[in-house]
């Protein structure tokens, strides 16, 4: 959880559901911290964070090996101290970053965490397992989990802006990116505006569509989204309205055990 400064401040508050017959959620992937980090926006609390009774020391943020195959398996581990001078708890949390992405991608992403509680001047090593899924990101052209070859971060830390170790592993074999490449996004996605808003033509870029017009729709243009109460006043409205109204009405009998039960 986050919580930002002010609605304002958050990249849907212009799209959000109500009043509007089509919502646009032009933040695309940028949702919660994924906007928040990239955007490097000022929150009251970030991502990950809370409080202590007591403080922690993070150290030796090591993988078993420096370089794995697009698929494999790699084991993480990290030690944590409590320095205090009361027991308490902890959220280690381990972050996936890969700065030179070619891919339409967050600046971070969660992929792994633990609680431990320590008493003081304990310590406690924890170990990590990272698979595929970590550091892959969903390709819409194959409609499949890809890996983008290349350098990544792995990130250990307190919260998404509290990271205290970090390491770096090579992966080989995997896929250079796919065609909707950072050449291909809307500079606005990686350079976000201080108002924090996307217009519709940098959506429709971003899509590689037209975006429907938000407007009520004429009589007789029903899809399966269409809300029963804009087919009041028509046949299919009553229609549909009778039919609800008797298995509510059968449901009520049935509660009461006047009628049996529906199967």
């Amino acid at each position: 959880m986050y919580f930002p400064i002010n609605l304002k401040n958050t990249p849907c508050h212009r799209y959000i559901p109500g009043g509007s017959e089509t919502v646009h959620y032009r933040e695309s992937i940028y949702v919660g911290y994924h906007f928040y980090d990239t955007a490097k926006k000022k929150v009251l609390f970030p991502f990950g964070y809370a409080l202590s009774y007591t403080e922690f020391e993070y150290a030796d943020l090591n993988t078993e090996r420096t370089q794995i195959r697009s698929g494999e398996t790699v084991q993480a581990s990290l030690k944590i101290k409590s320095t205090g001078n009361r027991a308490g708890s902890e959220v280690v949390q381990v972050y996936i970053s890969k700065a030179d992405s070619r891919v339409f991608r967050p600046k971070k992403e969660l992929k792994a965490f633990s609680k431990i509680t320590l008493q003081p001047g304990k310590e406690k090593e924890i170990h990590f397992e990272l698979k595929q899924r970590a550091f892959a990101f969903f390709n819409t052209e194959t409609e499949n989990w890809d890996v983008e070859r290349g350098a990544y971060q792995i990130l250990a830390g307190s919260s998404s802006r509290d990271i205290r170790l970090r390491t770096e592993i090579e992966i080989a074999g995997g896929r250079p990116g796919d065609t909707r490449d950072r050449g291909k996004i809307p500079k606005t996605y990686f350079e976000f505006p201080a108002n924090a808003e996307i217009s519709r033509e940098d959506f429709e870029r971003l899509l590689s569509q037209p975006v429907p017009e938000n407007r009520r729709p004429n009589r007789g243009e029903y899809t399966i989204n269409t809300p029963i109460n804009h087919m009041k006043g028509t046949l299919a409205g009553r229609i549909i309205g009778m039919v609800m109204k008797n298995a509510r009405w059968k449901k009520w009998l049935a509660d009461r055990k006047i009628l049996p039960t529906p199967s």
